[in-house]
């Protein structure tokens, strides 16, 4: 096919953007048939990048993650092209070229990207813990209708089609997609019948993350059935519009340079609190706890990144650092009262928790610290009590722990706790007597096993 003729007087400005956003037929095809159509979206998801990640990622030291936007667009924009390229092509007189169709399609894929610098806006910073993670959820929501529903529209203008047999396609890709990035990411434990205490905000991730999955898997069959039908109907013949190729104005390239200077100038506000975390982080995965909590102690909430849990998550089943060694260590540094209560309100939660969290697994190696948390934390404290029902309603058994030394770290616990003894059990050994008794001879004659003759 012959390159588009170039349309007089047709630029893409910032009102095209805004056009295109809201589903305006010629904006749509003004955008697909951009020259520089292209270098203005890769732009665009730099930019993207930036409101993503400027406040959650070291962007000085790992610079890709600006990239991963780029990235995962043109792998999906991708797979989701050849879905519908299909679809034309069953239902087209004249389809376009496969190689050609894809960066008309790929354009309009990319200028969806201004809608991600919704994600820039600061609610951790605005809202407490619970509403900034409502909020974000809702960002993330709107942004992924809004992306879809304009994909819908934008594929059938370019296209040709009807709105609905290209929606089936599309959600279908998009179900899949959403299912499937769920399936991979670390999310939250879901509590079942009160198995796992997570807090306030894990529980709202949780619960969102499992209703749209489950939705999701409930409404695929649908999907799936109605691009079949898509597939088989014999219905009035797809006819893709002629293009004309637009330029980009000036002002197109500017915003799509401000929205990146932007990104990198608030940088220097955003960076300093994400290295600090993310060197915390690395000394708790390399066991460097006192290194770890030293560098927590000497800072305030505010020069964390808002409302950031350092390690370990009970909510997230991680049980890496310990968590009673990481208490511990905050007790022994006599740490602000802020990472106290913290760490102490983490081993609440923990010990009130069934699965995933076994109280028996830390036993062997972390009772004298259990032993001297009991000892600091006042009896009234909520830890205590907490210390006090799991580890009396705990079967000690001599199989579990058959350490002496544990043994005695765990009795000095329940000292420290107000509780009984635990009463070791020995293990069940033979009966000397009777295994003497079956091994000694006797002077009676064997049983004669052979079989009687008449």
């Amino acid at each position: 096919m012959e390159a588009e003729p170039l349309a007089p007087d047709r630029r893409l400005a910032p009102a095209t953007l805004v056009a295109y956003l809201f589903g305006r037929r010629q904006a749509i095809l003004d955008v697909a048939a951009s020259r520089y159509g292209l270098l203005l979206g890769a732009l665009f998801c730099l930019s993207a990048g930036f409101a993503r990640e400027y406040d959650g990622e070291d962007l000085v030291a790992e610079p890709w993650h600006l990239l991963a936007p780029l990235g995962a667009s043109l792998v999906t924009s991708f797979l989701l092209y050849n879905l519908l390229w299909l679809a034309v092509f069953n239902h087209s007189e004249e389809p376009p070229g496969y190689w050609k169709g894809y960066p008309r399609f790929l354009r309009l894929y990319w200028m969806t990207a201004p809608l991600a610098w919704l994600y820039a806006l600061p609610v951790e910073r605005w809202l407490d813990p619970v509403d900034s993670v409502r909020a974000n959820l809702a960002l993330l929501g709107i942004v992924s209708l809004w992306r879809v529903l304009l994909i819908v529209r934008a594929s059938a203008v370019l296209y040709g089609a009807g709105v609905i047999p290209i929606f089936f396609i599309v959600m279908l890709f998009a179900d899949t997609l959403a299912v499937g990035i769920l399936a991979f990411t670390r999310l939250p434990i879901l509590d079942i019948m009160g198995g796992i205490r997570l807090t306030e905000a894990e529980s709202v991730v949780s619960g969102t993350a499992t209703l749209v999955q489950v939705v999701g898997v409930v409404t695929w069959l649908g999907w799936f059935i109605g691009c079949v039908c898509v597939a088989l109907m014999n219905a009035q013949a797809w006819r893709p519009p002629e293009l004309k190729a637009t330029s980009v104005s000036r002002s197109m390239w500017a915003l799509s340079a401000v929205a990146i200077a932007l990104g990198a100038a608030v940088l220097p506000f955003t960076q300093g609190a994400i290295r600090l975390r993310n060197a915390v982080e690395e000394d708790f995965l390399a066991g460097r706890i006192e290194s770890a909590v030293a560098k927590l102690a000497a800072v305030t909430p505010n020069d964390l990144p808002p409302h950031w849990d350092p390690l370990p998550r009970p909510g997230y089943g991680e049980n890496k650092p310990p968590l009673a060694e990481v208490l511990l260590e905050v007790m022994r540094q006599n740490a602000p009262s802020w990472l106290r209560d913290l760490y102490l309100d983490k081993l609440r939660l923990r010990l009130g928790s069934g699965f995933p969290f076994r109280l028996e697994d830390d036993l062997a190696t972390h009772a004298e610290a259990y032993t001297q948390i009991a000892e600091v934390v006042p009896e009234s404290h909520p830890v205590f009590r907490e210390l006090a029902i799991r580890f009396s309603q705990y079967p000690w058994d001599y199989e579990d722990i058959q350490d002496e030394k544990q043994q005695q770290a765990i009795d000095k616990l329940h000292q420290a706790l107000d509780l009984p003894p635990p009463v070791w059990n020995e293990p069940e050994t033979e009966n000397p007597t009777e295994s003497t008794s079956e091994s000694q001879p006797t002077d009676e004659e064997p049983p004669n096993l052979e079989p009687r003759t008449e």
